[in-house]
């Protein structure tokens, strides 16, 4: 798989009655590979609220998504929890749906040392044959995977590459450099939207990014200028683009984002609880920005 670009780790549409709501979702599917230029496509991740669906939805989600791609785009599944044993077997049963790959974060408030991150990774690693990215996110697990354990699993076969929201860029430059050094290539995207730019000058991969529902287009530009070394191009779109992707994480990753895509109509603000739709004061911020990009 050629995986260098942008990712969209895609919503999960809500009927009103919280139900999924399939046709939005096909249609977002369509719309992000169309439109928005995916690379891949990651259902189930946390911008998908993976934590409230249950284990049928899960799945149903993931096939609803490959089966509307149509092989257009690689399907990535988020697979993660803090149990190994409970990761292996949703790995195994991902691995039955012949996807891609599966981004897998670390394992969260149970807090395990480098030792057990290493250890959790290589039994993943050993029980499937899918693809697998590791996920680092501190902010969310309460749990930073340091650069040297990230550098052992790249040595790993099926261990493929890194989405990095450490917003450490002293750490990511540690990593990127240290895996640029091996034989085996090891992709490194950024999770944090803001630090696309950032993550392609460094010589990373491009991004995991939920803004790229909205901003895909723009990202695919970034990248090409990068890869042309007009990075003057670049820069110029990621500040064009700053106060969009800020105000698309002025509440929690997605209200903002289901915000702005009910502004496109491509599906409604319903969230599951514990998360709830974006304030009125904050609607208004994101209408504003989505309309100073031309985007509505």
């Amino acid at each position: 798989m050629q995986l260098r670009g942008f990712h969209i780790p895609i919503i999960t549409p809500f009927a009103d009655d919280y139900s999924i709501d399939e046709a939005s979702l096909r249609k977002l599917t369509n719309y992000c590979i169309a439109e928005q230029l995916a690379t891949a496509l990651v259902p189930c991740g946390t911008t998908g609220e993976s934590p409230t669906l249950t284990p049928e939805e899960f799945f149903k989600v993931i096939k609803i998504v490959k089966q509307e791609a149509n092989e257009r785009v690689p399907i990535i599944a988020g697979a993660g929890t803090n149990s190994t044993a409970k990761t292996i077997e949703l790995l195994q049963e991902c691995e039955a749906l012949e996807i891609a790959g599966a981004l897998v974060v670390a394992p969260y408030y149970n807090k395990p040392n480098m030792r057990g991150i290493l250890k959790h990774y290589e039994e993943l690693a050993k029980n499937t044959k899918l693809p697998l990215i590791i996920y680092n996110i501190p902010g969310r697990t309460g749990i930073n995977i340091t650069p040297e354990t990230i550098v052992e699993l790249a040595k790993i076969e099926n261990i493929i590459g890194l989405k990095d929201c450490c917003g450490d860029l002293k750490q990511t430059m540690q990593i990127i450099r240290a895996v640029r050094k091996n034989s085996k290539y090891f992709y490194v995207w950024t999770g944090d939207d803001l630090y696309t730019y950032t993550n392609l000058v460094l010589g990373g991969d491009g991004a995991i990014s939920a803004t790229a529902h909205i901003l895909g287009k723009e990202y695919r530009a970034m990248f090409d200028y990068v890869s042309q070394n007009d990075f003057q191009a670049a820069l110029k779109i990621h500040y064009k683009l700053m106060d969009l992707i800020n105000v698309l994480f002025v509440e929690t990753n997605p209200a903002p984002l289901k915000a702005a895509l009910s502004m496109l109509g491509l599906c409604r603000q319903t969230l599951r609880l514990p998360l709830v739709s974006l304030s009125v004061e904050n609607y208004a911020k994101v209408k504003f920005e989505m309309s100073q990009l031309g985007k509505i």
